[in-house]
C-alpha cells in the first residue's frame, strides 16, 4: 500500500503519530478488497450516498507476483503470478481513495476506492464502517474457516460453520447480527508487545509483566489480558480447550474464532492451548498433555485467568530464570494447584507450562520451575 502525506515527507516519528489511523484504514482497505463483487454492489447500493468524484486512475489490470516458504528456516521464493486490478478516484474536497482486489472486476475496484475515499470523512465514517466494514468483516471470518474446512474436519474441530451451518445456507442478516466485537487496534504491534511480555514472563516465573493499555471489549467473562494472549498466540494451527462455562458462552466462542481461527476441543489432551476463566473450573493438571519424548513441546500451554498477581508472597518458586528464589502468588489459587505444580515440575522436560491472566499483568509457571512453602 503506498501512503501520501500532502506537503512533507512520511518520517518514522508522523507515522508513529498517526498509524492508529493508517492501522484502521489499512484495514477498512483490505476488507473491501476481500469482499465479493456481489456483497459489495448489494451494500452499496444500501448506504444512500451518491458522492460527485473524478477518476484520476482509471481501473486498470495488471499482476503481481506471489510469493511463499518453504522449508526449516522460511526460505522465501517466487510462486507465481496474480492478477490485480485497482483504481484511484478523488471526491470533490479532494479526498483520494484508492481501490485494489485480486481479479478483474474494474467495478469493484472503483465502488471499493470511493468507499475508502468516504471512510475518510468523519461525517461519513460511521455510516460506513455500522453499514460495510464490520459486516464484511464477519463475513472475512466466516470465508476464512469455511475454506479452511473444505475437506473434512480432524476430529477436535467443531466448528458451527461446516456441515448444515455452511455459510451458504445463511442469510446476510443472520451473518451481519453476529459480527464480533473488534480485536487489536494495532494487530502487529499489539502483538508484538504482548508476545514480548509472555515470553518475559516464562523467562523469569514469578515476575509479574505490565501489559501495555488496550482498547480491547471481549464478551464476558473474557478479561482483557486473556484476551490478548489468546489473540497473540492462538491461530488454525492450535487447538483450544475451553472451561465449560466459555465452551457454553456461543459469544465467547464466535469471537475466538473470529479473531484465531482457532479450532475448539473437547478433551484438554488434544489442546495446544487452555483457557481456563475461573480456577475453580480447572481440571487436574494431569489431564493436559505433558508431551512426549520425542516431542515434548508438543505439550499443554494453560492461559488461567486470575484476579491478583503477587510478588515476595505465597510460595516460593527455584529454578532457570531465577537468581537465587521467588516469592509469588495468585488469587484465588485452586486448592491443590501448586501441589500439581510441583508433581508438574518433576515430568520435565516433560510437562504443562501456566500463564497467568490478570487485570492487565501477566505472569509465568513454566514446568522448569521448582515449587517450595506449599504451606504458604
Amino acid at each position: 500500500m503506498f501512503l501520501k502525506v500532502k506537503g512533507a515527507e512520511m518520517t518514522a516519528s508522523s507515522l508513529k503519530e498517526h498509524s492508529p489511523e493508517i492501522a484502521a484504514r489499512q484495514n477498512a482497505m483490505g476488507i473491501l478488497a476481500k469482499a465479493s463483487a456481489q456483497d459489495l454492489a448489494d451494500v452499496w447500493s444500501n448506504l444512500g450516498l451518491e458522492p460527485s468524484y473524478t477518476v484520476i486512475r482509471p481501473a486498470e489490470i495488471g499482476l503481481v507476483m506471489v510469493r511463499g516458504r518453504a522449508g526449516g528456516t522460511g526460505a522465501p521464493f517466487n510462486m507465481c503470478e496474480a492478477t490485480v486490478t485497482r483504481c484511484v478516484i478523488a471526491l470533490e474536497d479532494g479526498t483520494t481513495g484508492f481501490g485494489q482486489a485480486l481479479g478483474r472486476d474494474k467495478q469493484k475496484v472503483l465502488q471499493a476506492a470511493l468507499v475508502d475515499a468516504l471512510w475518510q470523512q468523519p461525517e461519513n465514517r460511521e455510516l460506513i464502517e455500522a453499514k460495510i466494514l464490520q459486516h464484511w468483516q464477519m463475513l472475512r471470518g466466516k470465508l476464512k474457516t469455511k475454506h479452511a474446512l473444505k475437506s473434512p474436519p480432524p476430529k477436535w474441530t467443531s466448528s458451527p460453520w461446516y456441515g448444515e451451518n455452511d455459510m451458504s445456507t445463511q442469510t446476510a442478516t443472520s451473518i451481519f447480527a453476529k459480527a464480533p466485537a473488534p480485536g487489536f487496534a494495532d494487530p502487529v504491534h499489539n502483538a508484538q508487545s504482548i508476545f514480548r511480555s509472555t515470553m518475559n514472563a516464562l523467562a523469569q516465573p514469578g515476575t509479574v509483566q505490565q501489559l501495555d493499555d488496550l482498547t480491547l471489549t471481549p464478551p464476558a467473562p473474557l478479561s482483557v489480558a486473556a484476551t490478548a494472549l489468546v489473540l497473540t498466540l492462538c491461530d488454525y494451527d492450535t487447538p483450544l480447550w475451553l472451561d465449560p462455562a466459555l465452551a457454553a458462552d456461543e459469544s465467547v466462542k464466535n469471537y475466538i474464532r473470529f479473531h484465531t481461527a482457532a479450532p475448539f476441543v473437547e478433551s484438554p489432551a488434544d489442546a495446544a492451548f487452555a483457557l481456563v476463566s475461573n480456577t475453580k473450573l480447572l481440571p487436574a493438571i494431569a489431564s493436559f498433555s505433558a508431551g512426549t519424548a520425542e516431542y515434548p513441546d508438543r505439550s499443554t500451554t494453560i492461559i488461567l485467568m486470575v484476579d491478583e498477581l503477587t510478588e515476595d508472597t505465597g510460595v516460593t518458586l527455584k529454578g532457570p530464570g531465577i537468581k537465587t528464589e521467588k516469592q509469588f502468588s495468585i488469587t484465588p489459587a485452586p486448592a491443590t494447584f501448586w501441589q500439581q505444580m510441583q508433581d508438574n515440575s518433576t515430568l520435565y522436560p516433560l510437562g504443562i507450562d501456566v500463564i497467568f491472566a490478570g487485570a492487565n499483568q501477566v505472569a509465568g509457571l513454566p514446568r522448569s520451575t521448582k515449587i517450595t512453602g506449599l504451606e504458604a
